[in-house]
């Protein structure tokens, strides 16, 4: 026998066989894993060919001469031929070399004539001599082979000659060099049998090959894998910045800083431009020095798309603060940015030692100027006003409209008080200015409230006074008034009427009443909310007259518990839910929690829902989400009363813990104009976005309730599907 039967030598053909069969499996398992990769899937072909061969050697080695061993000596041929016939496209697979198709065909067609010569005459082997010996050898069984391999071997010297020089070209090169040189050592330099080293040793090079190019796509592989770990890691952080940064700039920068080190490309950068429909176009564009295909050019749509949505989403959560915080007629700040702005302006003087001046404007008359020239002229004067006042009060002024016919201007750095009062008596003419002047040009009334440092920073407060002064203005000559010790000593009619506000609540003459929230569709009663309302003697007083009164004085917490223990009776009686107006100072009580346990009882708690307005959330967010999550758990559901009108809860309204939004009448108003029904659509896409239910409040028309249904489904309020009335009677219920 050629091959011997060296018990070492049938061990190592083993372990080579055994370690083949291990490579296959692992290259095969890479192809599956990656898509089915063809360089990975000729290498399994190549290590399984090869450990067959190593098997056939071993099998050889023990065999006795007979037509078993003339069997297994054919595969063993076939084997080799089908090594060198995968060697082709497995080093095109690894060089990217040229087409491989003739070469394969070649070599191919050659070594199918080759096994059919062996099979059919002796001129490839002798067929009379049973022996695993080589001096069976037929005359063309050296060139049968030698030909093919000269093919293969010479499409593997174009291909490396292609590649670019590198330590992985010097290794293929020395492999198949070596597989080539030891194959003529075992066919054609060597004649005799006992000469010829183990056939084991013809394939250790390819074997070598085949290992190391398993650790390399094993270092490959991992580094892959880190990579994408950390491109999946930057697109968690980038999504996960947008609650930080404070705009689609900030996100682009951020995106263009990680792109930078994930592709090692300094120059690279990016774009962002908001189109005319509100929508954005962000780009992230690599130096032309480094390409970007395959992995990293996901990386990159990912890191665009989220800078993309973070860019619409800032814009859109910005147009509606802009459209909450402005007033749409006038395009000023609203009384909510005022009352913020004046807060951080009492603040800002605080640390600078300065003076605030707060002017209240009034327009004299204005309900009548509606009644006889129309809303239109009124529109007309009210924007003429902002205008004026802007131009008169200068950049450094805050001009706010305050409500209705009122108008703030809040001055920072306040002058001496005869600077203050001639830019006041300046917006008071501001309509007279016309040349010639208006006919029905309106008079205006001026009211100045000052703050100085050490002062209390209460912005309620500062209006109050200003409005306070703005009123006596009406009945000065000159029409406008600054706030002094006579003004405020008109104040002590205001702590009288407090006090018989103090002496209702003691004597339990605030009651509540219940308007119905409907089904839009059916008109069908779904809940209620119970609004206060004072019986003070013989008569009723809404709660304009006297609920600010009560909520500065911190009445309103009382009364607030009295409409909870009142809301639960109603329920018990109706079996609905009822939903009961909480107010910031209320919410801000430390026992709120358990005053409202207190209040409303130890169970059925689905049945009630608190009413929380966005102002509420403003002075102590922390606080007041700890309160309301304690509650929810129990089953109570909270509805955000009057969205849209403050400014606080658009950017935050995802962490809120709410479960209901209730539409300012505001917005109800302006449903049927085409900005009107925007808003109201983008509140809805909002709910729906965060899983909250609808209510819209101040309903009064038909027209207004259809609008209103076409734009989705909600629960509506207002005086068109019931009004405000006292409790229902559990006997007139049970009747």
């Amino acid at each position: 026998m050629t091959d011997g039967g060296d018990p070492w030598v049938l061990i190592a053909q083993g372990v080579v066989a055994g370690l083949l069969v291990g490579l296959a499996l692992l290259f095969a398992n890479w192809s599956r894993a990656e898509d089915r990769d063809i360089g990975s899937r000729w290498l399994a072909a190549w290590s399984a060919n090869l450990a067959v061969l190593a098997t056939v050697n071993a099998a050889l080695g023990v065999a006795e001469p007979s037509g078993v061993t003339e069997a297994l000596l054919f595969v063993r041929a076939q084997g080799l031929a089908g090594v060198v016939l995968i060697a082709a496209p497995a080093i095109r697979a690894l060089t990217n070399g040229p087409r491989v198709r003739i070469a394969m065909v070649a070599a191919g067609g050659l070594f199918l004539a080759r096994a059919a010569l062996w099979l059919g005459s002796d001129l490839v082997v002798t067929h009379q001599v049973a022996s695993t010996d080589v001096s069976n050898h037929g005359p063309l069984y050296a060139p049968t082979f030698l030909v093919p391999l000269t093919v293969v071997a010479s499409y593997t010297t174009l291909a490396l000659a292609r590649t670019p020089r590198s330590r992985f070209r010097a290794l293929l090169a020395i492999s198949a060099s070596s597989s080539v040189a030891l194959i003529l050592l075992l066919h054609v330099v060597v004649r005799d049998g006992s000469a010829v080293p183990a056939p084991i040793i013809w394939t250790l090079p390819l074997v070598v090959l085949l290992v190391v190019l398993a650790f390399r796509k094993t270092r490959l592989r991992l580094e892959k894998e880190r990579r994408e770990a950390k491109m999946r890691a930057d697109q968690v952080a980038l999504s996960n910045a947008v609650w930080f940064q404070q705009g689609p700039e900030a996100m682009l920068d951020l995106a263009v800083a990680m792109a930078q080190t994930m592709l090692d490309d300094p120059g690279l950068t990016g774009s962002i431009r908001r189109l005319s429909r509100g929508s954005h176009v962000v780009g992230l564009y690599p130096s032309a020095t480094v390409p970007v295909v395959g992995l990293d050019a996901g990386y990159l749509d990912a890191l665009t798309r989220i800078v993309t949505t973070s860019a619409d989403q800032h814009a859109l959560a910005a147009d509606m603060r802009h459209a909450a915080l402005t007033d749409r007629l006038t395009k000023l700040p609203n009384r909510s940015a005022l009352e913020a702005h004046l807060y951080d302006a009492l603040a800002r003087a605080d640390e600078s030692q300065s003076r605030v001046a707060v002017i209240f404007c009034d327009i004299d008359d204005f309900k009548k100027i509606n009644d006889e020239h129309g809303h239109p002229r009124g529109d007309a004067i009210l924007v003429e006003v902002a205008g004026r006042f802007r131009e008169i009060a200068g950049e450094s002024a805050y001009v706010a409209r305050f409500g209705g016919d009122e108008f703030v201007v809040v001055l920072p750095d306040a002058g001496t008080d005869e600077e203050i009062l001639g830019t006041a008596r300046l917006l008071r003419l501001s309509l007279e200015s016309g040349t010639p002047r208006p006919t029905d040009a309106p008079a205006l009334s001026v009211g100045i409230a000052l703050w100085s440092p050490g002062e209390d920073r209460d912005p309620h407060r500062l209006l109050r006074d200003a409005d306070t002064a703005m009123y006596g203005a009406k009945a000065d000559r000159d029409g406008v008034l600054m706030f002094d010790q006579s003004l405020r000593d008109s104040l002590l009619t205001e702590i009288e009427a407090q006090d018989a506000l103090a002496r209702g609540v003691e004597a339990d003459e605030i009651e509540a009443h219940f308007q119905p929230v409907v089904d839009m569709t059916t008109r069908e009663i779904r809940s209620y909310e119970a609004l206060a309302r004072w019986r003070h003697g013989n008569t009723w007083r809404l709660p304009g007259d006297w609920l600010p009164r009560a909520e500065s004085s911190g009445l309103i917490v009382r009364i607030g518990l009295e409409m909870i223990r009142q809301a639960r009776q109603h329920s018990d009686v109706t079996g609905l839910p009822v939903a009961v107006n909480v107010a910031p100072r209320q919410l801000m009580e430390p026992q709120f929690v358990a005053e409202v346990m207190r209040a409303w009882g130890c169970d059925d708690w689905d049945r009630l829902i608190l009413e929380i307005t966005e102002s509420a959330l403003v002075d102590d967010l922390r606080r007041a989400e700890e309160a309301l999550t304690h509650l929810r758990a129990l089953g109570v559901r909270v509805a955000l009363d009057d969205f849209g009108t403050g400014y606080s809860s658009i950017a935050r309204l995802g962490g809120l813990p709410i479960d209901v939004l209730k539409i300012d009448r505001a917005f109800v108003a302006e449903v049927r104009t085409t900005r009107g029904r925007a808003v109201v659509r983008a509140i809805l896409a909002l709910a729906d976005a965060y899983g909250l239910d609808v209510i819209a409040e101040g309903v009064e028309t038909e027209d207004e309730l259809a609008a209103l249904a076409d734009l989705g489904r909600m629960e509506v309020q207002g005086f068109l599907t019931g009004r405000a009335a006292p409790p229902v009677d559990a006997c007139e219920e049970s009747a």
